[in-house]
C-alpha cells in the first residue's frame, strides 16, 4: 500500500467491492501485524488474522481483518489513542450493540485496507471468528459457496454494508453450527 493509499479515508457508503483471493494478503497481513504489535503489543495477548483474507483461496472484500485479544486487566480503551496515532480511524458506531469491542479501520474498500477488532481475550466474538475461519480453511467447497454469496450480496447491496452483512448472516450461522458439530478448533 502506498503512502497516498494509506492516508485515504474509509467511506462506509462507498461501493462494496468483492474480489478474487489475492495470494499477497497473508504477507500484507504479516507486515501490518508487526505495525500493530509495535504500537499496542504491550497491551495485548495476541493479534490474529481472521476473516476471508485469512482463508487461502477465498475471495472477499479487500480488507484484512485482525482480532486483537487484550491482556487481562487492561482497559480496552487504552488502544484508541495509539491506534489513531498510526493512522487508524476509531469507529464507535457499533459500541451500543458490541460494547466489548473497539473497531479501527484504515484504507479504502477498493484495495487492501484493514479492520481491527480489539476484544477481551477469550470472548465469544473471537471464538466465532476462529471457528468460521478454521472451518472455511478445511472446507474449500463451502469457501467457494461463501464467495459466490458475497458476490451476490455486493451486487444486491452495493452501498449498504449492513444489508450486505445481513445477506450473509444465515450462511455464517449455519457454518458456525457445522463447525461446532465437527469439533473444529476454535482458536488460533
Amino acid at each position: 500500500m502506498t503512502a497516498e493509499q494509506d492516508n485515504e479515508v474509509y467511506d462506509p457508503k462507498s461501493r462494496i467491492v468483492v474480489v478474487p483471493y489475492d495470494p499477497e494478503w497473508p504477507e500484507i497481513a504479516k507486515l501490518e501485524k508487526k505495525r500493530i504489535q509495535a504500537t499496542i503489543g504491550k497491551l495485548v495477548r495476541s493479534i490474529d488474522h481472521v476473516g476471508s483474507t485469512s482463508v487461502p483461496g477465498l475471495g472477499g472484500k479487500p480488507r484484512i481483518d485482525f482480532d486483537v485479544a487484550m491482556k487481562k486487566g487492561v482497559d480496552i480503551n487504552d488502544t484508541v489513542e495509539p491506534m489513531v496515532k498510526i493512522g487508524y480511524e476509531y469507529i464507535d458506531k457499533y459500541e451500543d450493540e458490541l460494547p466489548f469491542r473497539r473497531l479501527f479501520t484504515r484504507g479504502p474498500r477498493s484495495r487492501p485496507g484493514f479492520n481491527i477488532h480489539v476484544v477481551p481475550d477469550g470472548h465469544q466474538f473471537r471464538r466465532e471468528h476462529f471457528l468460521f475461519r478454521n472451518y472455511m480453511r478445511k472446507h474449500s467447497d463451502k469457501a467457494e459457496e461463501y464467495y459466490r454469496l458475497k458476490l451476490q450480496a455486493a451486487r444486491e447491496n452495493p452501498r449498504d454494508i449492513e444489508a450486505y452483512c445481513d445477506h450473509k448472516d444465515e450462511f455464517i450461522k449455519d457454518i458456525l453450527a457445522k463447525a461446532e458439530e465437527e469439533g473444529i478448533e476454535d482458536s488460533r
